[in-house]
C-alpha cells in the first residue's frame, strides 16, 4: 500500500544520488569556482582557487575520464527530469 511519504522518500533518494554524482564531477567544482570568482573579494578568490584545485585533483586521481563523461551525462539528464 502506497503512502504519502513514498513520493517524498523517492524524491529524497533521487536528490541524494544527484548530489553525490555532482560532487564527484570536476565540472561541478569548476562551476563553483566561477561563482566564487564573481563575488570579487579575496576570501572568495581563495575559495575559488581551492575549488579549482579540487577539480584538478578529481581529474588526476578521481574517476576514469570515460566514467566521468557517463556520470556527467546521467547527471545532466537527471537534473532536467527533476525540473
Amino acid at each position: 500500500m502506497a503512502t504519502a511519504s513514498d513520493g517524498y522518500v523517492e524524491h529524497f533518494r533521487t536528490r541524494l544520488l544527484q548530489d553525490a554524482i555532482a560532487a564527484a564531477l570536476p565540472s561541478t567544482w569548476r562551476r563553483r569556482a566561477e561563482d566564487f570568482d564573481r563575488v570579487g573579494n579575496q576570501r572568495c578568490t581563495d575559495v575559488a582557487t581551492a575549488c579549482r584545485r579540487h577539480a584538478d585533483l578529481l581529474e588526476r586521481s578521481g574517476l576514469a575520464p570515460d566514467l566521468l563523461a557517463e556520470l556527467a551525462a546521467v547527471s545532466e539528464q537527471t537534473w532536467k527530469e527533476a525540473g
